[in-house]
């Protein structure tokens, strides 16, 4: 007898993101093992490398964009130099063709006064792009999208989107060209896509859907298995603070003054070797030898003068 009933599709597997088991204390192989999309040097790394996860990524959180193409991407290394931690943070800079710039960040731990850092590397950005005697008019618009994995502002929304708008009509200023967008991987309120909880799923260490996320998991698989980006992902996990701390002890070793000096100058040459902008490298190395900025750069110049 014929059998004609139908066979029902298998159910969509969906994704779901490595994570390092709860309580297990990480050797160093295992950082790279376990590292995943909310690293901010995998994060970092899979949005320079790939130009269509990227535009897909700022299309679902900024629908409003109607991105079509991108002009650049580069990435952004900072250093908190006004913390006691030593955290660097990977930025990537979107280029549009109307100049509009996308900056891009992961952000993992909840740092002190997290709102107003950003605040603060939006002006140091902004400073930097206006050369001297540019008008102020050539300052591109900025949208920062910035992934937290804790609540930023505290109200449990997943999406939270800010430009300057007039308090008694709310019309937004668009001539000041500034907008931030935080996600919200702690959220369970507001307005969202299913597209979008599926990206906030993902990073929760969730099942989730959809052609980003397999774009994205892929990517991160590839990385992954490139040694190439291994040895970069320790040399920047590592690099930074254990040759700062060697650098210092061998002067400090040596007992004199110029020891320390010369450390000085090497672990500057190293940090912009390792693209550090010069006051980052400045701040690294006031905080890690115990001086000030200004000394710092004093001890440059002599050592650049006895070369």
């Amino acid at each position: 007898m014929k059998n004609n009933k139908k066979e029902s599709a298998p159910p969509v597997k969906g994704v779901r993101m490595i994570k390092a088991p709860k309580g297990k204390e990480l050797k160093k192989d295992d950082r790279w093992n376990y590292a995943n999309f909310t690293d901010n040097f995998i994060f970092s790394a899979v949005l320079r490398n790939n130009e269509q996860i990227t535009r897909d990524f700022i299309k679902l959180f900024v629908p409003d964009l109607h991105i079509k193409e991108i002009r650049s991407i580069r990435r952004e290394e900072r250093q908190d130099a006004y913390h006691d931690s030593k955290t660097t943070y990977l930025d990537v800079e979107v280029e549009l063709p109307d100049d509009t710039r996308v900056m891009i960040e992961m952000q993992v731990l909840s740092v002190e006064d997290f709102i107003k850092r950003m605040r603060y590397y939006r002006s140091e950005a902004d400073f930097n792009h206006l050369k001297h005697g540019d008008s102020y008019g050539s300052l591109p618009n900025v949208i920062q999208i910035v992934v937290c994995l804790f609540d930023p502002v505290g109200a449990c929304r997943y999406l939270y989107d800010y430009e300057m708008r007039d308090r008694y009509t709310g019309e937004a200023l668009d001539q000041n060209g500034q907008r931030i967008i935080f996600i919200n991987c702690k959220g369970y309120r507001g307005e969202i896509t299913d597209e979008q909880l599926d990206f906030v799923n993902y990073l929760r260490g969730e099942e989730a859907f959809g052609n980003l996320i397999e774009n994205i998991d892929a990517a991160v698989c590839e990385i992954k298995y490139d040694e190439s980006e291994k040895k970069k992902f320790m040399k920047f996990k590592d690099y930074v603070s254990d040759r700062t701390v060697i650098a210092r002890e061998e002067g400090i070793a040596e007992g004199r003054e110029e020891g320390i000096e010369k450390s000085i100058a090497t672990s500057f040459t190293m940090l912009r070797s390792m693209g550090k902008e010069e006051e980052t490298a400045i701040s690294l190395l006031s905080e890690n030898f115990k001086k000030t900025p200004e000394e710092i750069r004093e001890i440059l110049r002599n050592q650049q003068a006895e070369e």
